[in-house]
């Protein structure tokens, strides 16, 4: 498995036509500024060939839908992410919201990238690298960008382009509809709010914890 330091964009061309070689593609020789600005550190970008190849494949099991196109623009995308979070489930790794949907999924279009990840394949030296673990739509990302403002843990929030995604995020607007309508179910309800979600207010924040 060998490192692909060229074209990235062919690397995804190549895969959404067939021609699927293991490997690692360098995303971005660089970390974008806005992403600096939250922690991470200067480095190079990179993403399996075998990632890339499960996120364009049919939504299913193991496809996540989407669109090759977008997956061409990840190198753009990053420099403007609309949110970014902790991850619950993976210590050490952020969730970024970018600005686009899931094809398929029709969900907010996230990467989970591994701040400072060594890499090192093919027999290669290991190498420090921003690795991009997944680029897919997450369909619960709001609840988790929410909650994180809540508890004033969020790393990133741009509120009017955060709320503009999720409007052209069918499932996920509907999902959130059906939220609000429990949440003032609740507020009529004896002893309301004790355990209702608390939808973040529209705002702008971009920090690290402790930061």
């Amino acid at each position: 498995m060998a490192i692909a330091r060229g074209d990235y964009g062919e690397g995804i061309r190549r895969i959404a036509g067939g021609r699927f070689e293991p490997g690692v593609l360098e995303v971005r020789p660089d970390t974008p500024d806005a992403l600096i600005a939250l922690g991470l550190p200067n480095l190079p970008m990179h993403h399996t060939t075998a990632h890339a190849a499960a996120e364009m494949a049919p939504e299913g099991a193991n496809g996540h839908g989407v669109d090759p196109a977008v997956l061409l623009s990840l190198p753009e995308l990053l420099e403007h992410p609309v949110a970014a979070v902790e991850s619950g489930s993976r210590d050490g790794v952020i969730a970024v919201v970018l600005d686009a949907v899931a094809g398929d999924r029709d969900d907010p279009l996230t990467a989970m990238i591994d701040p400072g990840a060594p890499l090192g394949c093919g027999g290669q030296d290991l190498m420090e690298t921003n690795f991009i673990l997944s680029v897919h739509g997450r369909r619960h990302i709001m609840r988790e960008v929410s909650d994180a403002l809540a508890k004033g843990e969020a790393l990133l929030y741009d509120g009017p382009r955060f709320w503009s995604l999720i409007a052209r995020c069918k499932r996920t607007w509907e999902e959130c509809d059906s939220q609000r309508s429990e949440q003032n179910a609740d507020r009529r309800a004896p002893h309301a709010g004790q355990d209702g979600h608390r939808w973040a207010k529209m705002g702008s924040v971009g920090r690290r914890p402790g930061h």
